[in-house]
């Protein structure tokens, strides 16, 4: 949360339920999923404001959710005060390259929510959306509480609905974030180029350059662990 707010007008708030259950998650990823919605938060706010963050537990009976079991899950709630999403938009904001911001510096490509959406799923939760234009959105996010036996580790795969072209570079630390940015664009019909550091993608754009065949786009993580951000280099 605070990197995600980093250097901004945005302050958050956070709650948690005195006897708050655990849940069994993949903590990286998770994180992703919280950063996502945060970085969405924030700018849905570019004048400033306050994301809350609370965290209980609820029991979700058949049919509350759409394709959610009933059973126990801890619920975590992320609400904005931005501007808020149309009730036409709202059933696209999980769809993969959606998005209602203009491409440019610090603007996505509309896979983050598709991202966090596979995750919850993946971990046998759900993320939902509610929204009302000019007064905020906010985001539940739906995961089961931990049962005795582990389940195995998630796996995620983000779905590309149109094909596409090109050559792009992605750089992400983070194994399992670079394997589904890779599999996605690939589903779409980009040639991928994936890497595990900043040095590395520097080497293959330079080396694509040379050989007449450079990339089309290039995809970077905003920091790498252990190391400064992109912006700090």
């Amino acid at each position: 949360m605070p990197l995600s707010l980093s250097g901004s007008n945005v302050r958050s708030e956070v709650t948690t339920a005195a006897d708050l259950r655990p849940a069994e998650i993949d903590p990286g990823q998770i994180e992703r999923v919280f950063s996502n919605l945060v970085l969405n938060a924030r700018e849905a706010m570019p004048n400033g404001g306050l994301v809350t963050v609370r965290a209980e537990n609820v029991f979700v009976r058949a049919g509350d959710i759409p394709g959610l079991p009933a059973g126990d899950y801890l619920r975590v709630d992320l609400t904005d005060r931005g501007y808020g999403i149309p009730a036409d938009v709202m059933p696209k904001i999980f769809d993969p390259y959606f998005s209602t911001k203009r491409r440019g510096t610090q603007k996505g490509m509309g896979l983050g929510l598709t991202i966090s959406h596979s995750i919850v799923q993946q971990h046998g939760g759900s993320l939902v959306a509610f929204s009302g234009v000019g007064v905020g959105t906010t985001f539940h996010v739906y995961l089961p509480v931990a049962r005795q036996t582990a389940a195995p580790p998630p796996q995620v795969a983000a779905a590309i609905t149109q094909p596409q072209s090109g050559r792009i570079l992605v750089m992400d630390d983070e194994d399992y974030l670079r394997d589904i940015v890779r599999r996605g664009l690939e589903q779409g019909g980009y040639t991928v180029e994936a890497v595990g550091d900043g040095k590395l993608a520097v080497e293959s754009y330079v080396a694509a350059r040379a050989a007449g065949k450079p990339f089309d786009a290039v995809l970077l993580d905003l920091t790498e662990i252990g190391r400064a951000s992109c912006r700090e280099r």
